[in-house]
């Protein structure tokens, strides 16, 4: 039973390779020698990708979004390592801590470099706090100033176009427009 719902979860291309597997164990020790191998290339794709994401037209959620998943990705393959000898229990320097700060930190760094250049002063703000918050607090405050940003947008089109309107409204009744008050007669003209 297990053997078929290994085999039902290959790729139908390749699936006829591993059809006459006697075991499921066996079918499994085969398919983790044939790829299992080293990830090398996928975290080098998957570091190259997150080197390059920036947020360009995106709103700060989906930029954010595109790094979590990368992030997520890589942390999959590259397994944080655990302490199998019980040393980290008794440990008094708080290594593993430090290590989890580091890596927030980076974390931190790359979402903050990759903001688009109207989030410069917000940039310089996060960067002077002490200590530095985590990804999750920086990304509330980007997302809460984000959208205050369009709210404030929001508000502003309404009143430009009001006066947009008064502003013409206003032309029509100018100096050259006179004759249209006085019940569209045009004024007499002498000839002189």
């Amino acid at each position: 039973m297990v053997r078929c719902w290994i085999v039902n979860s290959i790729a139908v291309g390749i699936k006829e390779a591993y059809l006459t597997s006697k075991s499921a164990a066996s079918l499994w020790e085969e398919i983790r020698e044939r790829y299992g191998q080293s990830n090398g290339t996928l975290i080098f794709q998957l570091k190259k990708e997150l080197k390059n994401i920036a947020q360009d037209n995106d709103n700060v959620a989906e930029y954010f979004t595109k790094l979590k998943r990368r992030w997520d990705d890589i942390d999959e393959i590259e397994a944080f390592p655990q302490c199998n000898c019980g040393a980290l229990d008794k440990c008094t320097c708080n290594i593993l801590k430090k290590l989890l700060e580091s890596a927030s930190k980076e974390k931190l760094i790359t979402f903050i470099m990759g903001l688009n250049d109207s989030y410069e002063h917000l940039r310089s703000n996060i960067l002077a706090m002490d200590p530095l918050p985590n990804i999750n607090k920086a990304y509330t405050i980007i997302q809460k100033i984000e959208s205050q940003k369009s709210i404030s947008q929001i508000m502003q089109t309404p009143q430009d176009s009001s006066a947009l309107a008064a502003k013409t409204q206003g032309a029509k009744a100018g100096p050259w427009n006179v004759w249209k008050k006085d019940n569209n007669k045009r004024p007499k003209f002498d000839g002189r």
